[in-house]
């Protein structure tokens, strides 16, 4: 790993360094020094999940993730399982990212886990769930367009209390713009994640993510990381490739594609987009997570990047049968009617949700609405999805704002 005396003077000041021992609770602050979140590399929910962990200005010889079926406490040493993490810097920070892949994982059950280096010390116990690999009910929430103002904290807060089985995020998250010296920006919004987004049994949030325009520096290109850095080097959910599909128990799969920030709506991305829709076609739950929306509720609907996904997209959404896409970039709450080819239909259709405030300021929209959309104001919001819901196995979907109350709801046909 590369570091200075310089980026390590720097980063001193800037995050404060505090090591857990595993001794304080993981809803402490531990900005900068340690961040613990969750994610995953890969496509199977079930039997996977990916521990990621940051340290700034040491050197773990030996990072590793000690992990169990049952609570070990302040003892590391007494986990029956370890995995080695592989470990990578952002250069001339002083920042290093280590993660770890717990494979072979049953589906449906609670793990408790530590991370860090037998030398460095580990992170206070947390814990995680599996997604059972059936067709039970699921929860998840999703949103985009956040930042580290003061409003993300209280809407993680109340999407937590819901406990949710995951989270979907649209982009634009701590607002970057692929620039190395907006990682301070990283470090408020992990620690607000590490924080807030415990579940009231304690479990940790694994997120997924989709990358937005202010995850890039500059505009469209093929060097991924060098765009787009903390979004693929804190995360690396697919390499460098910035779409890829994960999928929830028996009934639920969530394709996540990139509005062209690193790669273009069309041809290697149209075509996988096509080849894992027809992989899952029978999935009953089939979504979409991206950035830009192909019908915005603020942005004029022709504009480049909405055009380009319905004109690469929207064929096979139709096509297919698409369940929702959720949309993010617009800042505004927005609900579409049901459509297919472009028009209204009563059923068969795609409902769009979105469009990001999950923290940012909220745009002003016109008084006169699109006319595809249902539902939309300038309010900050995330949205909560239970899938496979009651005997009647339906979906719904809320908008939860600020206050934890439900600002809109929908209620799919079984």
């Amino acid at each position: 790993m590369k570091k200075t005396m310089t980026s390590f003077t720097i980063l001193i000041g800037l995050l404060g360094l505090g090591f857990g021992t595993g001794s304080c609770d993981p809803r402490d602050s531990i900005q900068g020094g340690f961040h613990v979140y969750l994610t995953w590399k890969s496509e199977d929910t079930s039997r996977t999940m990916t521990v990621l962990f940051i340290d700034a200005g040491r050197t773990m010889n030996t990072p590793v993730v000690r992990y169990d079926t049952e609570a070990r406490g302040t003892e590391p040493a007494l986990y029956r399982h370890e995995v080695k993490a592989e470990s990578w810097d952002f250069e001339k920070t002083g920042v290093h990212v280590h993660s770890a892949e717990l494979k072979d994982l049953t589906p449906g059950a609670t793990y408790f886990f530590a991370a860090g280096d037998a030398d460095v010390g580990f992170s206070a116990e947390r814990k995680f769930r599996t997604i059972p690999n059936d067709s039970s009910p699921l929860r998840f929430v999703v949103g985009g367009d956040m930042d580290v103002n003061e409003s993300v904290p209280q809407l993680l807060q109340h999407a937590a209390a819901l406990e949710p089985q995951f989270a979907l995020i649209g982009g634009d998250i701590a607002r970057d713009n692929g620039k190395i010296s907006n990682f301070p920006k990283w470090d408020m919004w992990l620690k607000y994640w590490g924080e807030k987004m415990l579940t009231p049994q304690g479990f940790t949030v694994p997120m997924v993510l989709a990358v937005g325009n202010h995850e890039v520096d500059g505009l469209f290109g093929t060097r991924a990381f060098a765009q787009a850095p903390f979004f693929i080097g804190l995360f690396k959910q697919n390499g460098e490739k910035t779409y890829f599909t994960r999928t929830f128990g028996a009934d639920t799969v969530v394709h996540v594609l990139d509005t062209g920030h690193i790669f273009s709506h069309g041809g290697k991305q149209r075509d996988w987009l096509f080849g894992q829709l027809t992989k899952h076609v029978s999935t009953k739950n089939r979504f979409a997570l991206y950035h830009i929306p192909l019908y915005p509720s603020h942005r004029d609907f022709n504009s480049m990047g909405s055009r380009k996904g319905r004109d690469q997209w929207l064929p096979l959404f139709d096509l297919f049968g698409l369940t929702a896409g959720f949309e993010s970039h617009d800042h505004a709450l927005k609900r579409t009617k049901m459509l297919q080819q472009g028009r209204e239909v009563s059923a068969g259709g795609t409902v769009y949700f979105g469009d990001g405030a999950w923290g940012i300021h909220p745009r002003v929209l016109s008084a006169a609405r699109p006319w595809y959309v249902a539902s939309s104001s300038a309010t900050r919001h995330f949205w909560v999805v239970d899938v496979n819901e009651g005997a009647q196995s339906r979906n719904s979907y809320r908008a939860i704002g600020m206050d934890g109350k439900v600002l809109d709801e929908y209620i799919a046909a079984p």
